[in-house]
This record gives C-alpha cells, structure tokens and sequence, in this order.
C-alpha cells in the first residue's frame, strides 16, 4: 500500500551509545597502479532498498529518499562509477519519498544506468523499479500492487482520487526507460484490467480490454480482473518480458547479466548511507518532536521582580531539560547530515596482490578522512550529551538503546575502514 499521508507519531525512542572514536593509525592507501589496474573496469555502486524488521520500516521509514539522493549523485560525480544496482525487498511505504527517488534517478540518468533486483517490489517500491534501466527478479519474487490511499483526520484510510494522475505520471517514467507503460494502471487502479497474449510475430502484447476474439489468441491470460490490483509473480513478469530471471538475490551477478565486462563493485558506499539515513530519518523526526515539546512550554516574560518566583523557576528549569536534548539531538543530525559528504567509503579503491587498498587520489583519501573522524566525533559527543539530557529529564535511557546501536555501527565502520583501509576491513565482513 501507498501511503500518501501519514501522521507524525510519537516515536519510541530506540537505539543507544557507546562508540569508539577513530582509531587515527594509518591505513595502507597508495595511488602506485591505479590507472593501469582499473583500466576497462566498469565499477558499481549497490544500495539495499530492504524493509525493517522494526519500526519505522518500509519506504518512508527506514527506506528514505535521502539515502537514495546520496547515493546517486555520488555515483554521478564519480568518472569511474557508470552503474548503481538496486537491491529491493519492500511492502511499500509512503508516496513523496517514492517521488523522490524515481526524480533523482531522472536527474541523473544521463551518466549512470540503473539496475534493480526484486524480491518484493510491493506499492511504492514499483517507483524506483519502473525507473531503471533494466529489472532482474529473483525466484519467488512479486511486483506491483501499488493502489494509493489518503489518511483521514480520523485515522482511517481512504483510496486517493489522484489515483489516475499517479499512474499517468508513472505510466510515462515506466515507458521511458524502457517498459510497457500499461502495466501501471492495472497495478494502481481496482477498475482497471490487464490481458497478454502472444502474437503472431511471438510477442507478448498487453491490453487493458479483452479483445473480442481471445478464444483464438495464443497464451491469452487475464492477469488482472476489475476487482484486484496487478500484482506479477516472478514467473508472470518474466514471461511479458517485464523483468529478467537471475539466479540470486545479489547484485555481483548484474554484470554477467546485462553483457558489461569488468564488473567490479567499488566499494560500500550504498550500504553505509543506508545505515545513515535510516537513523537520520528517525532522528530527525526526534528533533520534530522536541522542537515541538519546547514550544508547548508555558512562555512567561522574565522579569528582576519575578525571576526568583517558582512560577518562573520552574518554566527556566522545564526550558533547559528540553533546551538540553534538542542542542544534543541537532548535533547528531549535524553529524549524520555532514557524514555522505566525506565518508572514506566514498574513495573507489582496488584490491592489490597483498590485499593493499588502492585509491585514485591519496590525497582526497586524506582530506576525507579527517573531516569524517570530526563527524565521527560529534556524533559520539551527541550521544553522550542525548544519554545525559535523558538522565536529567528523568526519562528511562533504555530508549535510545536501538539509536545507540545504530550509532555504534555507523562508528564502527569509519574506525575500521581509517584503521585498515576499505579492502581490508570489508574483507572480514560477512554483511555484504
């Protein structure tokens, strides 16, 4: 399901602290070969587009648009990167962050091909699906089913009236890279239809009305009736020539698929900013709600006749707890902000014989480097300061445990990669 409004709940605030900062040793890094070695590579960047198991989940919720802007415009920048292979597996989610991507993809299409593998590419996520160039499914995989509703006041939900505005608009995205642009009614609108068959020249044709003479026809199939959304099996969107079959759920067998020798994933890029825009997403919403919670507070003007009064003690008093965890919440939100702009993930490396990391530039590497143990910094101090603003609000700090484990990850990954360079340290991950 689409959602196209959803109110602001209260967030229950999850995650933790306790990061290490950077470990300032000096990693192997070296421009000596590059040019020789990665001659003729076509490298790659790959971004999971994967639900939560918690909330916030889904597109909108830990699948944000922001991650996906990063991620793309770096590519874009990147003489050596030509391609970002999407990795999906979504329920669907909220309607502007699926605009969002599929107008970034756009921006950018002119020196990056884009590439998505589908286990589940439910509701919004046929967004970004329809705006790649090519679409690889894997066996057991869906696509489709993407009718939009509108949230009342009330809490209940309606089906939206945009609904064949929406699909127009896609409907063009989807022609324009490549697919059959009736497909997207049939999967948005209840009323709509959709019929295959094959023609005589062996092609699959696709119409919205049954055709007077379908007894004849070869391979007809009515694959959505007026009462359903189209929802295509891997199967089923194989055979219209949809999508391609492949054999895993792993974008290193892309290349092999779409004829690009040289197939070689730079580095992680795509992966750390997901991890950093799934948090920042919920953070910011924290700050949403802080700022919030500031401005109920009673406003009282403050006078040298009542300044000691416990009226006005009191508001001074409510107005520093809730001054304390904002001024901490904004520091980690500078930081996670500041962070796709100068993670050492970004420097496209190579592998040498002795397991070295290569880079293009040492010199960027290094600049890098030290504006991302800065960040690194003020996203440990901000915990910190988060953790003790909870104390003095008097509120269970059990509740940032899952932030604090979103935030020791994303430290230890820059702590690892500065001490061992990127090859090395992904080498002993088994997160690929």
């Amino acid at each position: 399901m689409i959602r196209t409004n959803r109110l602001l709940a209260v967030l229950p605030l999850v995650l933790g602290f306790a990061v290490a900062c950077p470990d300032a040793a000096g990693q192997n890094v070296t421009s000596e070969g590059w040019a020789k070695q990665s001659a003729g590579l076509n490298f790659y960047v790959e971004l999971p587009m994967i639900d939560s198991a918690k909330e916030p989940s889904g597109i909108g919720g830990n699948i944000v648009a922001e991650t996906m802007i990063n991620t793309v415009r770096y590519a874009d920048k990147h003489p050596l990167i030509r391609h970002v292979v999407f990795k999906m597996n979504t329920g669907g989610g909220m309607l502007h962050h699926a605009d969002a991507m599929a107008d970034i993809i756009e921006e950018h299409h002119d020196n990056t091909e884009y590439h998505i593998i589908i286990k589940d590419a439910i509701s919004a996520g046929i967004w970004t699906a329809f705006s790649c160039d090519s679409i690889f499914i894997i066996k057991g995989g869906t696509i489709g089913g993407a009718t939009a509703y509108q949230q009342r006041g009330d809490g209940t939900v309606k089906e939206s009236s945009d609904i064949p505005l929406i699909a127009a608009r896609m409907a063009y995205t989807a022609e324009r890279n490549g697919h059959n642009p009736k497909l997207i009614a049939p999967m948005m609108d209840l009323k709509v239809e959709l019929f295959s068959w094959t023609d005589y020249n062996g092609k699959t044709v696709l119409a919205q009305e049954k055709p007077k003479d379908s007894e004849s026809l070869t391979n007809f199939q009515h694959l959505d009736k007026a009462d359903t959304v189209l929802t295509l099996t891997a199967k089923e969107a194989v055979e219209i020539g949809l999508a391609r079959d492949i054999a895993d759920f792993d974008a290193t067998l892309v290349g092999k698929e779409i004829g690009v020798p040289g197939w070689t994933k730079a580095n992680r890029y795509g992966k750390v900013m997901d991890e950093i825009g799934a948090l920042y997403n919920l953070t910011r919403a924290m700050e949403d709600y802080f700022v919030a919670e500031r401005l109920a507070l009673p406003k009282i003007p403050v006078t040298s006749q009542n300044r000691n009064s416990p009226m006005v003690e009191n508001m001074l008093k409510e107005r520093s707890k809730v001054g304390s965890k904002l001024t901490a919440i904004r520091k980690i939100n500078e930081a996670l902000n500041a962070l796709p702009d100068v993670h050492v993930e970004r420097q496209v490396y190579l592998v040498g014989p002795d397991n070295a990391t290569l880079v293009a530039d040492a010199q960027a590497w290094q600049s890098d480097a030290d504006q991302t143990r800065k960040y690194a910094a003020m996203l440990t101090l901000g915990m910190r300061e988060l953790e003790s603003a909870y104390k003095k609000n008097e509120i269970d700090t059990g509740n940032l445990e899952e932030i604090q484990a979103a935030v020791n990850v994303i430290s230890e990954r820059i702590s690892g990669i500065l001490k061992n360079g990127n090859a090395a340290y992904w080498a002993n991950k088994n997160d690929n």
